[in-house]
């Protein structure tokens, strides 16, 4: 049984939440809270598996009840619905950097009730199956990692870095962007699953963490080196190997795995335009895109990295390439971040941790 404990300053809100996890067998709303106090409180008491959590309460607010759950129990999955209201936005992403696995938006009530249960239906179970997966079965001796024999040492100058993450993936790239060199002689495209309002306020967050300026990525404009472009929202962003200079493509071709931008898309150009220049980064997330995309870089002479099961929120993307034998080595963002500094200097692999 999936215990939820949902948190909420609107009643209406928790009726919906409610209504719409009340037909799974496998999940129980164990409490609710209208205020960060009374959540605090009763998530010691309930012990919950998983919190859905609104930012903007009155009194203790959402981003302070993160604030505590974070310091005592930094492994509690944390859902935040947001209204994605321009004062809210800024709020979600920076919950999302502190930890938070994903940030949805509250369904609007124009559509009637029985539809916004059927949104919050739609958007909330996946992430509540997820995210109890791992917490079920998150030990590294679960899933069975085979490294790369053919990826222990760079076979070309790396020029590209390309990150993909989705769940949990905005406090994992905070880590990993914030540990990176401030000379770092490669650029860095990352592919962050994300509502299409997140992006840029997410790029400004960053690039306070990171010593490299992190930008959203526009349609066909150069890359350079030590420069971090994040693909814009709602669109798919991929390479166009044209002349001397790699130069970034913004196209609205049909999601891939459900998402736009897709972390597909951008590995199957780098594979064509600059495969064996080409380290991969495979992040938290559920699902497996990246998989594809990954077989290709390989098969181009790239290298692939992947998240750890132990420290990924959900082991789904980096889990697909770690089981496939597509990985030079597994580690968590700060341990990935030393490995890509390396492997753009041309040093080959630091270690093969699992």
């Amino acid at each position: 049984m999936i215990k939820i404990l949902v948190v909420d300053d609107s009643s209406a809100i928790r009726s919906l939440i409610r209504q719409s996890l009340l037909p799974e067998a496998d999940i129980q709303i164990v409490g609710t809270a209208s205020d960060g106090d009374l959540a605090l409180r009763r998530i010691r008491r309930l012990r919950p598996d998983i919190v859905t959590l609104d930012i903007g309460m009155p009194g203790l607010d959402g981003l302070a009840v993160l604030e505590v759950l974070r310091q005592e129990m930094p492994a509690l999955p944390v859902i935040v619905l947001s209204s994605l209201r321009e004062d809210e936005l800024r709020a979600a992403v920076d919950a999302l950097t502190r930890g938070v696995v994903e940030v949805l938006s509250k369904p609007r009530v124009e559509g009637g009730p029985l539809a916004a249960v059927e949104v919050l239906r739609r958007l909330l179970l996946p992430h509540i199956r997820g995210l109890a997966t791992r917490r079920i079965d998150s030990l590294p001796a679960a899933a069975p990692v085979v490294l790369s024999p053919l990826a222990t040492a760079p076979r070309a100058r790396v020029e590209v870095v390309a990150i993909g993450a989705s769940t949990g993936g905005p406090d994992a790239l905070r880590v990993l962007l914030g540990a990176l060199p401030s000379e770092l002689a490669a650029a860095v495209l990352v592919v962050q699953h994300i509502p299409e309002e997140f992006v840029r306020p997410l790029a400004e967050r960053l690039d306070t963490y990171s010593s490299l300026p992190v930008r959203v990525a526009s349609h066909d404009r150069p890359l350079d080196p030590g420069t971090v472009y994040l693909a814009p929202g709602g669109r798919h962003l991929i390479t166009n190997g044209r002349g001397a200079r790699l130069l970034t493509r913004i196209v609205d071709d049909p999601p891939e795995h459900g998402c736009r931008p897709a972390f597909d898309p951008l590995l199957l150009s780098l594979a064509r335009d600059r495969g064996d220049a080409t380290l991969a980064v495979v992040l938290t997330g559920m699902g497996c895109d990246g998989l594809a995309g990954c077989q290709a870089v390989s098969a181009a002479g790239g290298t692939i990295l992947a998240q750890s099961q132990a420290s990924a929120v959900v082991w789904g993307m980096p889990g697909a390439v770690a089981r496939a034998g597509l990985a030079a080595m597994v580690g968590d963002p700060a341990e990935l971040a030393r490995e890509i500094a390396r492997r753009v200097e041309g040093k080959g692999r630091l270690a093969a941790g699992v």
